[in-house]
């Protein structure tokens, strides 16, 4: 049986390309006094992940945890996998607006840390594995993305999804095949046709979100 699983991981918005902002300099002051919620990954509660939706956001409220260097302090969110051995994971996160006025671009960049049935940790899967910025579908959001072939770690169980926090606050550089822009209010990620654009964003420890879950058997 061969299953198929794609988290994404997207921005609740008001309106169809129209992206959230949030100042990124005052959620990164709270980030960096925010008490860790535990010690070992023992000691996290994972929720269960279900064939269909699942819904979750990542900011202030979030439960912060020191993940092992070079990763450091993250707010995360912790699973356990409904499926083993098949399939691929895919977290999305998608743009957001540094501020209001709008600094430019911010982005949550997703990690993935996965754990074996012991929640000992197999690995740890970097966004920079992709590093481009993708047209949003629909007119909505461009995005980064994070996947995990799961036939790579058969014996998955767990998953984490966090950041990398020796990058939180810092400008990364995506590349776009296409021309993206913030513009506004109400900020609309504007994407031209054609052409290749460098896409700089900030990276934020929070980014309001929802996992999106879909099943192929």
């Amino acid at each position: 049986m061969k299953w198929r699983m794609i988290l994404s991981f997207a921005l609740a918005l008001d309106c169809v390309g129209c992206i959230a902002y949030r100042d990124v300099g005052d959620a990164t002051d709270t980030y960096r006094s925010a008490p860790l919620c535990c010690t070992s990954f023992e000691a996290m509660t994972f929720d269960n992940l279900k064939i269909g939706s699942t819904n979750f956001s990542l900011d202030e409220k979030s439960l912060a945890f020191a993940f092992p260097s070079p990763e450091g302090k993250s707010y995360f969110k912790a699973f356990a996998l409904p499926i083993t051995g098949s399939g691929s994971i895919t977290v999305r996160s998608t743009v957001f607006s540094d501020g209001y006025p709008s600094k430019g671009f911010a982005l949550f960049f997703p990690e993935l840390t996965l754990l074996d049935q012991n929640k000992r940790m197999i690995a740890s899967v970097d966004w920079v594995n992709d590093h481009i910025l993708h047209k949003g579908e629909f007119s909505g959001p461009a995005y980064v993305q994070t996947k995990v072939d799961l036939s790579s770690y058969p014996s998955a169980r767990f998953v984490i999804v966090h950041t990398n926090a020796t990058r939180i606050g810092t400008m990364q550089d995506l590349q776009s095949s296409y021309n993206a822009t913030v513009s506004g209010p109400p900020y609309f990620a504007t994407v031209d046709a054609g052409g290749t654009s460098p896409a700089p964003a900030v990276s934020s420890p929070i980014g309001p979100s929802s996992l999106v879950i879909e099943v192929d058997r």
